[in-house]
């Protein structure tokens, strides 16, 4: 009798015991993935962030938990990481520059500009005019011909709009043969230049298309151009001729 009352309670413990650690094993799984209270992250701010990783004991979960630091919270772009235009305001962008035009057919051979530039305001917009003088092709700082004075028909300023993005279409004007580092023969160009104006750093970058109508017909769409703020007649050399910031080659290399 006393053996029988040994094996039912021996059984009645195991069976509490089971309960027991049944309910252990249950919670321990709920506390790494669902648990409210610190598991499915309710605490932690970002959904998964606190609890995947704070339920300790399965290396996937925690994994999961860093997963939480997810750009949703400001990282990614377009978040507020990076900074909007800010365009110029009229007499903030006058000065000196240094104008590089690439034409796609040798890019390392830019022709080269001293430039002259006044702002202006233009119809609720910021407006840029240019007097040009091209430059001699064999040293890139010796001015040569007549001044040019490139204009928006009908003789207008270049258009910055409130996100600065330039778009000037270029009247047609000759580059004299002394500036013509390719042929070293006058060429007439007529361009459309596009960029981004923004800040007063003194560098700005873009592209142009449009074409050479003499002397013969030379298609320019997918050239490139640079213009750097400069002090007086100091000029860089080698001239950078796109936004990637390559260069020119070294004008002791031009033939």
């Amino acid at each position: 009798m006393k053996r029988a009352r040994g094996i039912f309670g021996l059984l009645f413990t195991c069976v509490a015991l089971a309960a027991c650690g049944g309910s252990t094993s249950s919670a321990g799984t709920f506390d790494a993935g669902t648990d409210a209270s610190g598991g499915a992250g309710a605490s932690g701010g970002v959904p998964g962030t606190g609890g995947l990783g704070g339920g300790g004991g399965m290396p996937s979960t925690g994994g999961g938990g860093g997963s939480g630091a997810t750009p949703s919270t400001g990282g990614a772009p377009g978040s507020g990481g990076s900074s909007a235009c800010v365009v110029p305001k009229p007499g903030e962008l006058d000065g000196d520059y240094f104008l590089a035009l690439s034409a796609k057919l040798d890019a390392s051979k830019p022709i080269v500009f001293a430039v002259k530039v006044t702002t202006e305001s233009f119809v609720g917009q910021l407006g840029m005019r240019w007097t040009m003088r091209s430059l001699l092709w064999s040293d890139r700082k010796t001015p040569v011909g007549d001044p040019i004075v490139p204009t928006q028909p009908p003789m207008k300023p270049f258009p910055i709009d409130a996100l600065g993005n330039l778009h000037a279409q270029l009247d047609a004007f000759v580059v004299p043969g002394e500036a013509n580092p390719i042929s070293h023969t006058p060429l007439t160009l007529e361009i459309d230049l596009d960029a981004a104006v923004c800040g007063g750093g003194g560098f700005y970058c873009g592209t142009f298309s449009g074409n050479v109508t003499k002397p013969i017909p030379l298609d320019l769409a997918g050239s490139t151009w640079t213009l750097q703020k400069v002090s007086g007649a100091v000029f860089p050399e080698p001239p950078i001729i796109d936004c990637a910031n390559n260069l020119a080659a070294p004008v002791g290399t031009l033939k």
